[in-house]
């Protein structure tokens, strides 16, 4: 249901009024990953892992890569690429948000097809 079908019916004092969700920062999670940063679920490109880790949010994670000479991409554990391989490969994970973010519009990168 998109947000613009709800009937807007003021705040939570009706008893049936929709309760709607709160406005939310683009990348946040891997529903809707950063800018530049495609996401592939449950999917790594192994080794070519440099030394600093990331962490925050993929978009917190995204600007220290995009700031990070020779930053290619990053897993969402925040384990930093300097290479992504062609082909990824499965990553066995059960949840949802794991796999990797690859960075597009920088040298020698691009979405592995």
């Amino acid at each position: 249901m998109h947000l613009s079908s709800v009937p807007l019916r003021g705040p939570r004092t009706e008893p049936n009024a929709p309760l709607l969700p709160a406005p939310r920062a683009a990348g946040q999670d891997c529903t809707d990953p950063p800018a530049g940063y495609p996401f592939f679920q449950h999917q790594d490109s192994p080794g070519n892992e440099m030394e600093t880790k990331l962490s925050g949010t993929p978009q917190q994670m995204a600007d220290q890569c995009s700031s990070t000479a020779g930053c290619v991409g990053f897993t969402s554990d925040g384990r930093m690429k300097s290479a992504i391989a062609e082909n990824l490969e499965a990553w066995a994970s059960e949840q949802p948000c794991d796999g990797i973010y690859v960075a597009i519009a920088r040298s020698g990168t691009g979405a592995p097809g």
